[in-house]
């Protein structure tokens, strides 16, 4: 095998995954006012076991 040609996928997919995870963070920077919105709603809820469930599907979604 040739040394340059594995070092030159590797940095490759160093660049694909580097721009996925930019990807990710912009992504993550763009929704998370919206999600700390629900978290403040949520707190307003006055049935626990409700707030609870709600509480447990906003983490589901942000997975």
């Amino acid at each position: 095998m040739d040394h340059r040609t594995s070092s030159s996928s590797l940095v490759g997919g160093d660049l694909g995954n580097s721009l996925w995870i930019r990807q990710e963070i912009q992504r993550f920077e763009s929704v998370h006012p919206s999600i700390y919105a629900i978290y403040d709603l949520i707190e307003l809820v006055p049935d626990p076991l409700l707030a609870q469930q709600i509480r447990e599907h906003v983490v589901c979604i942000e997975g």
